[in-house]
């Protein structure tokens, strides 16, 4: 056998041990941030305006983001409205605009704007306008038949309505909207009724919309209590529904999951043993939403009664509780976490997002994640902003950030030193190089092949007798 084919045979060798310990260290993908708007920036499809204050911002899963934002400097108008506004990579649209006439009823006009979701290239929210006291849950989306530039507006649910799983109700009024990306929303309502279901979450389907829970149901696991106050919530692709709500049984609180076929399981419950806390109790979820992914896990924050910590941020999957981080845990890099995130978010890998202070260490803030137990820092005070926002990040403001489920954080942040005082921005996972992945009979064959190589070559060295 020649030389250089003994060359080559232990250079694979080598190649595929290096693959495989590449394999094993491979880092997690990068989030690179990118400008979507920046306060005294031209406002999307408004002529001469320009972006006030941020308030809201979501983003979906191809990483669409939709935020909400005060329209200034109207060309021949003092007046400051609100926009809600579609930011999809090239692609930037205006959804809505206060004062502006709807676009299903002619007359008609916005008049408040709120609660936006995004939504892949499409953005749900609530409005009230002119002629009804509320009009809810409108949805936006592009018009691909004709001109992807275009886009038609449809009513989902409006006040006056029945409401189903009412006897008697009527929608009265709208306060809290989520959605999936396949296409369910979820909404919250009061309602002008009768009898005792005043309030309650509903699902929009196909255009049909049906009850999901509503106040005065039978809350499971808490000894015969029912709901009495429905809070924040989330859905999954899979159409679960994960909700606060006070109780009023034997317990005061909890998470509950409403599956698609309307079932109710009680995830966690005040009084539970909350893990990590040094035999702490769950006090209080803080009225804060819950969230979920597409694999069904959830997260939570709680205040804990006794044990050693409180607050906390929690996860629930597979009916198995368990602590994510406690307010002041380690911080990356030195100091102690204070988080004051109300809701946290998570996505389909597992990890969870929150927005935390750091007391005596190097980081002063960011949005962090934490996967296995193992916090590590999003975005970062500090961290130069993209080019064409110039400056640094100077700080992000508290719960206005959203993670989608591949893992894309969209937030507010101020600037230092930059092009404006502060925008909205995505931080988007950049996909790594793929390495293989070999396991313990790769690495044993690359052995085997140099060990083979090497005893050949040594063979054909002159004078090379076998021994020393």
């Amino acid at each position: 056998m020649g030389a250089r084919v003994l060359s080559r045979v232990m250079a694979f060798g080598w190649a595929l041990a290096a693959m495989t310990l590449a394999a094993s260290v491979a880092p997690a993908q990068p989030l690179v941030p990118r400008l979507v708007a920046l306060d005294g920036g031209p406002a999307t499809d408004v002529p001469g305006a320009t972006y006030g204050q941020f308030w809201s911002v979501d983003v979906a899963s191809d990483g669409s983001v939709v935020f909400q934002a005060r329209v200034e400097d109207l060309p021949g108008s003092h007046q400051i409205v609100a926009g809600v506004f579609l930011d999809a990579g090239p692609s930037k649209r205006l959804m809505a605009l206060e004062r502006e006439e709807l676009p299903d009823v002619p007359g008609e006009d916005f008049t408040q704007l709120y609660g936006a979701r995004a939504g892949p290239s499409l953005a749900v929210f609530m409005a009230r306008t002119t002629g009804e006291s509320l009009i809810g849950c409108c949805l936006d989306q592009t018009v691909r038949v004709y001109l992807a530039q275009e886009t038609t507006t449809d009513t989902l649910v409006l006040t006056g309505e029945p409401a189903p799983g009412s006897a008697t109700g009527v929608f009265r009024g709208f306060d809290g909207l989520a959605q999936n990306d396949t296409g369910t929303n979820v909404f919250h309502a009061d309602l002008q009724a009768d009898d005792s279901a005043d309030s309650g979450l509903w699902r929009v389907e196909g255009g049909v919309v049906s009850a999901a829970i509503m106040r005065e149901d039978p809350a499971p696991g808490t000894g015969g209590g029912s709901f009495t106050y429905l809070g924040g919530f989330d859905v999954n692709d899979a159409s679960e529904i994960v909700v606060h709500s006070s109780v009023d049984g034997d317990v005061d609180e909890g998470i509950f999951l409403v599956s698609p076929a309307g079932a109710v399981t009680p995830l966690v419950l005040s009084g539970d043993a909350a893990p990590g806390t040094g035999g702490g109790v769950f006090e209080s979820f803080d009225y804060a939403a819950p969230v979920i992914n597409g694999t069904g896990k959830i997260a939570f924050r709680a205040t804990i009664a006794g044990g050693t910590s409180s607050p906390g941020i929690f996860s629930a999957t597979g009916g198995v509780v368990s602590v994510e981080v406690l307010y002041g845990d380690p911080a990356p890099g030195g100091g102690t976490l204070e988080f004051h995130t109300r809701q946290p978010a998570i996505d389909d890998a597992g990890r969870v997002y929150f927005h935390a202070d750091v007391r005596n260490g190097p980081l002063n803030e960011a949005i962090f994640a934490v996967s296995s137990g193992v916090v590590t820092p999003v975005v970062a005070f500090g961290e130069a902003a993209p080019p064409e926002a110039g400056g640094i990040f100077n700080g992000f403001e508290q719960n206005m950030f959203a993670v989608n489920g591949r893992g894309d954080v969209a937030f507010e942040a101020t600037l230092f030193q930059g092009a404006a005082h502060n925008g909205i921005f995505l931080a988007e996972r950049v996909s790594a190089v793929a390495v293989p992945t070999f396991t313990g009979p790769a690495l044993a064959l690359a052995i085997v092949l140099i060990a083979w190589a090497g005893s050949l070559s040594r063979r054909r060295h002159p004078g090379y007798t076998g021994r020393r």
